[in-house]
């Protein structure tokens, strides 16, 4: 009821807002040869979308300007596609109480010019127009997201902002060839969609384990979409007693906020020397790094196994079909010698929950409250992982030693 009613409020504050500055809308009658380009979304989602953004820059003349979620600030700094990079506090963006802050932001963003400002996010929130309006632009370009009902109004009421709508197929497709579907009508030339790559930095290598490791990443964005930490800890267990993977240690990884995961994975691994915790210690490029170093990581469907594609590690994702075929599994058209994500997880009659707009069933719901996960991930066992990861690793790791 709390989360409705604050949603609610964010709606009309930002309905307010859009409605003021939608009558400022900024567009340039001046050709300018910079590109701007708004990406707002969360890490995971902007990650997938470096393999389209790199292509911007091609044949363009003139600069490069991203406006992103100030999370994503330092992957997009690392990549070398952007020019300049403003990064936006998404979380006081979003909040009621931060008019201030949007109000400030509008105003560092009208010194920012472009001959094209083009929207990038297919499942956008008002907060992408709110800064597209700000943006002085020839031309404003957006991509043609899916209204939802609550959405509808919002839409239409932004709708005047752009000059150019781009279309891509409304059909369940990943997100990553989504991306490239876009910027081809954008940038005028046939691309393939691919794996983005993260290049190497060497200046942050200093939490990379010297030994032979897999990394575990018990933590996501909601408890309900987190694994059991005793499952991980069993599946930690059984792969040290394993002949083929007994040498490597157990690199625990995630955020600050995750580090009580941490403290009870360590009371239930027996196997204390084999445990390398960096759990809150990282960086994200730290983090980055550290996966680049595994032999292989297990991950809740959150940006780890993202980071993992980008550095051609091989990532195993225990995971719920709530939106099967978006995000996961990967299908792109470039793959390879790229270790593609496996999923790890049983099919359901609910598949695509959250793709399709009908979110949990009642059941389902039920079930959460009682148990604190979603019974499509609870039903995948500590057996079903060390299936597929010995399906898929069988023999590397001893001949990479060899």
């Amino acid at each position: 009821m709390k989360k409705g009613i604050e949603s609610l409020l964010v709606a009309i504050v930002s309905l307010a807002d859009l409605l003021i500055i939608r009558m400022r809308n900024r567009r340039s009658d001046v050709q300018s040869n910079d590109m701007v380009l708004v990406r707002l979304d969360a890490i995971g989602d902007f990650v997938m979308w470096l393999d389209a953004a790199k292509e911007f820059r091609q044949g363009l003349d003139g600069r490069v300007i991203l406006i992103c979620n100030q999370v994503c600030s330092e992957i997009a700094r690392n990549t070398g596609y952007f020019d300049e990079i403003i990064g936006v506090n998404y979380g006081k963006l979003r909040h009621t109480s931060q008019v201030k802050y949007r109000w400030s932001m509008h105003r560092l963003l009208q010194g920012v010019h472009g001959g094209q400002a083009i929207q990038c996010t297919y499942s956008k929130e008002i907060f992408s127009d709110m800064v597209m309006s700000a943006v002085t632009a020839y031309e404003k370009i957006t991509i043609d997201s899916p209204e939802t009902i609550t959405s509808r109004f919002t839409y239409r009421l932004a709708g005047p902002i752009y000059q150019k709508v781009v279309v891509t197929p409304r059909n369940h497709i990943m997100e990553i060839h989504r991306n490239a579907l876009f910027t081809r009508q954008i940038v005028k030339r046939e691309i393939q969609s691919g794996v983005p790559l993260f290049k190497e930095v060497e200046t942050v290598r200093g939490k990379v384990p010297s030994d032979k490791y897999f990394v575990l990443f018990p933590g996501a964005s909601e408890p309900e979409r987190m694994w059991q930490i005793e499952r991980f800890a069993e599946l930690a267990e059984r792969l040290h007693e394993s002949a083929q993977y007994g040498q490597l240690k157990c690199c625990l990884c995630g955020g600050k906020e995750e580090a009580y995961l941490g403290e009870k994975f360590a009371k239930r691994y027996a196997p204390k020397e084999m445990l390398i915790d960096r759990m809150g210690e990282t960086s994200l490029l730290e983090l980055i790094e550290i996966i680049r170093g595994a032999e292989f990581i297990v991950t809740n469907d959150t940006s780890a196994v993202h980071f993992a594609a980008a550095v051609n590690t091989q990532a195993f994702c225990i995971w719920g079909p709530w939106e099967y075929g978006r995000f996961l599994p990967y299908e792109v058209e470039l793959t390879e010698g790229r270790n593609l994500p496996v999923v790890c997880y049983h099919d359901t009659k609910c598949r695509n929950c959250l793709l399709d707009g009908v979110d949990k069933t009642a059941e389902c719901r039920q079930y959460i409250r009682e148990h604190g996960i979603r019974k499509c991930l609870d039903a995948v066992t500590v057996d079903d992982v060390m299936e597929r990861i010995e399906q898929k690793m069988c023999g590397i790791i001893n001949r990479a030693g060899e």
